[in-house]
């Protein structure tokens, strides 16, 4: 048997050192997603939203009004709250206990979002959190002025894979459509 070098030994130490810790960190990071959840309890006249993390529960919402949570993979909810026909407003929590707000999502696919700007007629595109949206289209004023108002994009706009599709529906003359591939792509 070959006698191993001191620093062939330290290289060994310290790589198994890593692994050690990189699995806890893994362990812990298993541990976190498995024990986040985000649920409500609902009365006859009230409901309350309750965030449930590493064994803690806590009320995120117990304010009157309809709601629905979705469970967009383990560490991201999105809870959707009606204020009106056709008005809603989107929060996205994750396990770090952040939220995102919106109340202009158009379209969703996992965590890229799809909103549009009213004030500067633009569609953007952005991943969850983050603060880095690409403006996608932009609608010229005739076309603004023509369409059907904002409300009716969501009801008309869906991805087909990974191709978002927006279907401006006109007043007048013909539909408009849009197709844009990836349109998250830039940011993850």
């Amino acid at each position: 048997m070959t006698k191993m070098s001191a620093a062939k030994y330290f290289l060994m130490i310290l790589f198994s050192t890593f692994l050690i810790l990189e699995s806890n960190a893994t362990n812990s990071n298993l541990k976190e997603i498995k024990t986040f959840s985000v649920y409500s309890s609902c009365s006859e006249n009230d409901c309350t939203i309750y965030l449930n993390y590493l064994g803690k529960t806590k009320i995120f919402d117990d304010k009157p009004g309809i709601h629905k949570i979705e469970k967009i993979d383990d560490s991201l909810y999105q809870i959707i709250y009606s204020c009106g026909n056709p008005c809603s407003n989107n929060v996205f929590i994750n396990t770090k206990g952040l939220e995102d707000w919106t109340d202009k999502l158009v379209a969703r696919k996992e965590n890229c979002l799809i909103e549009y700007n009213l004030e500067d007629k633009k569609f953007i595109a952005r991943t969850v959190f983050s603060h880095s949206p690409k403006v996608i289209l932009k609608l010229d004023n005739r076309a603004h002025d023509s369409a059907i108002p904002i409300w009716f994009y969501s009801k008309n706009s869906h991805f087909e894979n990974n191709t978002l599709v927006i279907n401006i529906k006109q007043k007048f003359g013909s539909d408009k459509n849009f197709k844009f591939v990836n349109p998250c792509g830039f940011s993850k």
